[in-house]
């Protein structure tokens, strides 16, 4: 049988997005790649490199790998917003970063003759009732990002 880390040599070279799962079936960590293989493989050095190179808990969440599943997409910029989204519903132990809560990222599109696209930060998940002021302009909201960065 196969492990997840003789499975990379299969996973596509595209941009996408990986998804690694424990025992359970319980998803343990997302990301993004350009080159999912390359991406995915990395996570599979040697087990004296990984401790060196790599956080202690990057380190226990490999041994935890049971289950590998990739999703290419048509772009990186694709893949950062899925990754986002995905982060947000699912709330991966492992994905530190990008669960912080403390607030978030979201792009309006205003109604102008000339739409200005900004990008706003918000406390509240809940776009409607945080934006609903600035909702009676017409203004579109797509969001929320967990990094303004991703978007710039």
């Amino acid at each position: 049988m196969l492990t997840p880390k003789d499975k990379t040599n299969i996973l596509p070279t595209t941009p996408g997005i990986y998804q690694f799962y424990d025992r359970t079936g319980k998803i343990l960590y997302i990301g993004k790649a350009k080159n999912l293989r390359s991406r995915v493989k990395s996570y599979f050095l040697r087990a004296e490199e990984l401790t060196e190179s790599r956080s202690t808990a990057i380190y226990q969440m490999v041994q935890k790998i049971k289950r590998i599943k990739t999703t290419s997409t048509d772009s990186e910029l694709e893949a950062v917003l899925l990754e986002a989204e995905l982060i947000k519903k699912v709330q991966p132990k492992y994905n530190i970063r990008q669960k912080d809560d403390k607030s978030f990222s979201v792009i309006e599109i205003s109604r102008d003759e000339i739409p200005r696209l900004e990008i706003k930060r918000a406390r509240n998940v809940d776009k409607s009732a945080e934006f609903a002021g600035q909702a009676r302009t017409g203004a579109e909201y797509f969001g929320p990002y967990p990094s303004a960065e991703i978007l710039k």
